[in-house]
């Protein structure tokens, strides 16, 4: 999909605008790159758009938190270099395990770049973190 970067940052032209509004005060310095990136959501029913493929209805699940699983899933949807992971989990049971096993599948599969992304819960915005 056609993402754009600005910076440190990397989502959809509406994300990067309104990161600029809100962190840089609607000041510009420079041009959002495009860029083509996969978008997986770790959790689905999580006020992100449908078309974005996830990993996972919900984490009560145990027995598929594995490496494996995240694997299978992933490539099923791999098409790029990038990869922009929304860690749309909240306060779930083992987030960090699955997002831990999440970056080790993204390493086996070849992605160049992974951007985590999570919800900022004072402003709304997705905070967005480069992790390899």
């Amino acid at each position: 999909m056609k993402l754009y970067r600005y910076y440190d940052f990397i989502g959809t032209m509406l994300e990067v605008e309104l990161q600029v509004e809100y962190h840089e005060n609607n000041y510009w310095n420079g041009e959002p790159v495009p860029v083509y990136a996969d978008r997986i959501r770790i959790l689905d029913n999580r006020g992100l758009d449908s078309s974005i493929p996830f990993l996972y209805n919900n984490t009560q699940n145990d027995n598929i938190i594995n490496k494996d699983y995240i694997i299978k899933k992933m490539a099923e949807s791999k098409k790029e270099e990038i990869l922009v992971l929304y860690n749309n989990q909240g306060r779930k049971a083992s987030p960090d395990k699955i997002l831990e096993l999440c970056l080790e599948a993204a390493k086996e599969l070849g992605y160049k770049e992974v951007y985590v992304k999570t919800l900022d819960l004072y402003t709304y915005l997705w905070r967005c973190e480069r992790v390899i």
